[in-house]
């Protein structure tokens, strides 16, 4: 998609320029470009929170179980939360995002961007405590994940399995690898 807007932008300028006879004319912003951007702006207006900082990890952990039916999880949860499908997970995913801030919340940078995408920036600011990602299938949660910045200051992901395995992982972003 990225590459069909940066595509139909060069084509656009090449034509206004052509248009103009090789004289500058300053940058537009196309429909498109401003179509994506109300989009954005009403993904992100939709993003649900739920401020509770007296929530703790193990109250997360306790709280949700595998196999249950994800109404069950919700009731137990509650409605603030964000849903969407990831495609390489093959599953509806449904997050819940708990800040430390009454008035913080995760902002999308994209319309690609996934519901499965975890906030770092806001993690490692300690503005959001914790994302749960709920990992569904034929209405059941079959996995989940918790990230969260731990004490060494880094973000860490907890995840349960399948098979009721479970794991913790510090969290790299692609930046951090290089």
């Amino acid at each position: 998609m990225k590459l069909i807007l940066m595509s139909l932008s060069l084509l656009l300028a090449i034509t206004l320029t052509s248009c103009t006879e090789g004289r500058s004319i300053s940058p537009i912003k196309t429909e498109i470009e401003e179509d994506i951007s109300n989009e954005l702006n009403l993904i992100n207006e939709s993003v649900k929170v739920i401020y509770n900082p007296s929530v703790t990890l193990d109250d997360l952990k306790q709280a949700i179980k595998l196999n249950n039916h994800k109404d069950e999880t919700i009731a137990t949860l509650g409605i603030d939360y964000n849903i969407g499908y990831s495609d390489y997970e093959s599953a509806d995913i449904i997050r819940y995002d708990f800040s430390n801030e009454p008035t913080y919340k995760y902002q999308y940078s994209s319309v690609e961007e996934s519901v499965g995408a975890i906030d770092v920036k806001g993690l490692l600011a300690l503005k959001m405590k914790y994302q749960v990602f709920l990992y569904i299938q034929n209405e059941y949660v079959y996995r989940y994940s918790i990230a969260y910045t731990n004490k060494d200051g880094k973000v860490h992901l907890y995840s349960v399995n399948m098979d009721g395995s479970s794991k913790t992982d510090i969290y790299e972003t692609q930046e951090e690898s290089r």
